[in-house]
């Protein structure tokens, strides 16, 4: 399966799976959308017995992430790597913005649970974007409930849209 060109159209953006490009960065550009392996998932693949050499090779192509877990003598499970590169001090946040691609349920419903994390998975060769978790739609009501009362406090009406009179 062309995982990039899957992203491509479910994220509706560019994803570029190649090593990140150091000249952009030094020029204040932000980076395209990259697609990330931690180092846990690589040591991961490195011990698996038997040896899926393709994997590793295609796994290569992808930016690595610096999950530091690296000085444990056993890599951590691809579920503890994972929520602690997206929400390391479990504040529920996802700082970084990443999008989270899984075909592990555990994982998943724990993603879930961290408001502003969009989750992917493949179902029956199709790639699926999952709906809005109910934590990121109650953060965002609590920001319009926000903004609502700051416009009332400022103006002194209702926010909402007001019909022309004509």
């Amino acid at each position: 399966m062309d995982l990039v060109g899957g992203l491509e159209r479910t994220l509706q953006g560019k994803i570029k799976p190649s090593r990140l490009n150091v000249a952009r960065l030094n020029r204040n550009h932000a980076p395209d959308d990259q697609i990330v392996i931690t180092q846990c998932s690589m040591r991961h693949l490195y011990a698996a017995e038997p040896k899926e050499n393709a994997l590793i090779y295609q796994a290569k192509k992808y930016e690595r992430c610096r999950c530091n877990h690296h000085t444990l003598e056993e890599p951590l499970s691809t579920f503890e790597c994972l929520l602690e590169v997206v929400d390391p001090r479990s504040n529920h946040t996802n700082k970084h913005r990443y999008v989270v691609a899984s075909q592990n349920p555990r994982v998943r419903a724990k993603m879930r649970q961290i408001p502003g994390i969009p989750l992917v998975y493949i179902h029956r060769s199709v790639m699926i974007l999952e709906p809005m978790a109910s934590v990121t739609e109650d953060l965002r009501e609590q920001g319009d409930r926000q903004i609502e009362s700051w416009f009332e406090r400022e103006t002194g009406n209702r926010w909402k849209l007001q019909e022309e009179t004509r």
